[in-house]
């Protein structure tokens, strides 16, 4: 028997996935040709099992929460611009006493979670700004609003402003449509509140030729169209965004990043941390990302780099606490 495969005792002659009996030996010893057919056997079933239980139900409706597979920005860099509209505009509310709808948009892994987290966490605590997240599926939405109205108004005694972020949006129904645009003619106006809703949307909602996926976005331009809320799209990442993710290197990983990305800020992050991880670019005496090795450039290490972002997309798994899903 060759060395790189054990011995297999096998206390039962039938395994899990079928009857291997014949295949056992005298002792229950598997030879090297009967052990490569039952480790084959196994994999085969424990694929065939895998692949029903990954099988997606068909449903009518666009489905706008993102898969395992689909890529999230684990942490924000860049967005400067992005970051300013929002600090600005809490500034603005909390100057005015004055609400408004903010649908912050964009395609899965552009952001839309990370900068949430941004506001949220880092430029509240800063500015002293009281914070309140809900979600969809938490209580209904009358109760829901009936917290964000009495939390506002707290808010504006202690001259601060609330944000409150409405997480799950992507799929909300009908009825909660009704009620929130009720809520933001009716109330939003007189509170010194922030109802910051982050939405799936590939293209902008501003945009009138754009194909929009479902009824929320739709719900979410005749909004906009109404002049009852505004939106903050993120699209694709600049090169000086990508600089201050890599700071000071060689002008051509930050060309090469943005070409394997399409400007997609999860990609760009994750293959960044790739090159990290296989030692591929180095600093230099200065300081400055650089590649190991000229040939690098070479066709095939573009063909590399391009398989290996397809296989990310394919195989991408989420593991970035605490939401469950991109917003």
């Amino acid at each position: 028997m060759s060395d790189d495969i054990p011995n297999l005792n096998i206390n039962s002659g039938a395994a899990a996935t079928g009857d291997h009996s014949k295949a056992v030996g005298q002792g229950g010893i598997l030879n090297e040709g009967q052990a490569r057919d039952f480790i084959t056997g196994s994999f085969n079933t424990i694929t065939n099992i895998t692949h029903i239980y990954q099988q997606q139900p068909t449903d009518e409706k666009p489905r706008t929460t993102p898969l395992p597979h689909e890529p999230r920005l684990k942490k924000l860099f860049g967005r400067a611009a992005e970051k300013a509209h929002l600090s600005q505009l809490c500034q603005t509310i909390a100057q005015t006493e004055t609400g408004q709808l903010l649908f912050v948009s964009g395609d899965h892994g552009y952001g839309r979670y990370a900068l949430t987290q941004w506001l949220t966490f880092e430029e509240a605590a800063q500015q002293n700004y009281n914070v309140h997240h809900s979600h969809v599926d938490d209580n209904k939405v009358e109760e829901l609003i009936k917290t964000w109205r009495d939390t506002a108004l707290r808010s504006g005694v202690r001259h601060t402003i609330t944000i409150v972020v409405l997480e799950g949006a992507n799929n909300i129904d009908p009825t909660w449509q009704i009620t929130i645009e009720k809520f933001v003619r009716r109330e939003l106006h007189d509170l010194p509140l922030l109802l910051l809703i982050p939405i799936y949307a590939p293209v902008s909602l501003a945009n009138p030729d754009s194909q929009l996926v479902g009824d929320v976005q739709q719900w979410a331009q005749a909004m906009l169209n109404n002049q009852q809320a505004t939106e903050l799209y993120l699209g694709s990442i600049s090169d000086k965004d990508i600089e201050t993710l890599t700071g000071p290197c060689d002008s051509r990983l930050i060309t090469r990043l943005q070409n394997i990305s399409n400007g997609q800020p999860s990609a760009v992050l994750d293959q960044w941390e790739r090159w990290q991880h296989l030692e591929l670019i180095t600093r230099n005496t200065q300081g400055i990302w650089q590649i190991q090795d000229e040939q690098i450039w070479g066709k095939d290490w573009h063909q590399f780099v391009d398989e290996q972002l397809a296989n990310r997309l394919q195989m991408y798994e989420d593991d970035a606490p605490p939401y469950s899903e991109e917003m």
